[in-house]
Parts: structure tokens; sequence; C-alpha cells
């Protein structure tokens, strides 16, 4: 009974070991594809969603807990195009927004060369009237 409870823990532990190092090699390759060449575009913000996010208490240790503050979330919907061929997706920050984006609004992309569907988005980069839409 235990060396079947073992194997079934080392495979899993295996698992999560093989899946843990297949993300980081997808997220090497992906940011050598933005080296090798890359161009930097506006994509069209499609929606703005807020989510806050309320204070809680987290654990940390088998009877230690640490309070974890407020804060608010913003999700924002993009969509870009790349020779006719639409993209879309989104990305989430906790920065602070100073100016209010919309619908419509423009957000800073940069995409791989060799394959469009390599990119990665600029939250910080959002401009409201020359100025940063989030503090920093």
């Amino acid at each position: 009974m235990k060396s079947v409870l073992k194997k079934i823990m080392w495979t899993a532990i295996a698992a999560v070991a093989i899946f843990i190092t297949a993300l980081i090699i997808r997220v090497i390759w992906e940011q050598r594809q933005l080296d090798a060449g890359s161009k930097r575009i506006n994509a069209v913000i499609e929606q703005v969603s807020r989510v806050h996010h309320e204070e809680h208490m987290q654990k940390v240790g088998r009877h230690r807990y640490r309070k974890m503050p407020a804060y608010t979330e913003t999700i924002i919907h993009y969509t870009y195009v790349v020779d006719g061929k639409s993209y879309s997706d989104d990305i989430s920050t906790r920065h602070p927004m100073l100016r209010r984006i919309w619908k419509g609004d423009s957000i800073p992309v940069r995409y791989a060369l060799s394959n469009p569907e390599i990119h990665r988005a600029m939250p910080d980069s959002i401009r409201k009237n020359r100025r940063p839409a989030f503090a920093y």
C-alpha cells in the first residue's frame, strides 16, 4: 500500500516539475522571439473592467497569518490587427488608475515579427492627453 502511494506521489511531483519546466521554456522562447525582431503598435481597448479585492488574512505558516491589504485590479481587453488578421487578449494591472481609460482608447503592444500571436502589452505606457493613465 505504501509503495503504491509513493509511486503516485512521485508521479505527481514529476508531472508538476515537467509542467513548470515547460512553462519556463515557453516564456524564454517567447522572449527570444520578441528580442529577435519585434514591432510596436497600438491596440484598441475593447473593454475595461475593475475588480476590487477586499482585505483578507493569508496563511503563511502552520499557525501564522498575514494581513493582505485591499486593492483594485484593472483588467483591459484589447484587440490588434497585423496583416489583416485580428488578435485579442487581456492584461491586468494593480497599479492605481490616474486617468480613466475607456473602450476605443489605445494600449501599446509589442509583437514578434516571426509570429504576431507572441506579444507583450504595456499597460504602464497608456497615455491620456500625453499623461500616464496609471501610477508606477
